[in-house]
């Protein structure tokens, strides 16, 4: 395998991962602030 295939190819996973995570962060975040303010109200 060639460095420059080796690296496209790490580099479309990264991409892949990142989106992921992108989409997965707001949902976390929105989870984490309603256990915060249940915590809150009590």
């Amino acid at each position: 395998m060639h460095p420059l295939e080796e690296f496209a190819g790490f580099d479309l996973a990264t991409s892949r991962y990142e989106k992921k995570s992108r989409r997965l962060r707001p949902k976390y975040l929105w989870v984490g602030h309603l256990s915060q303010s249940t915590r809150a109200h009590r």
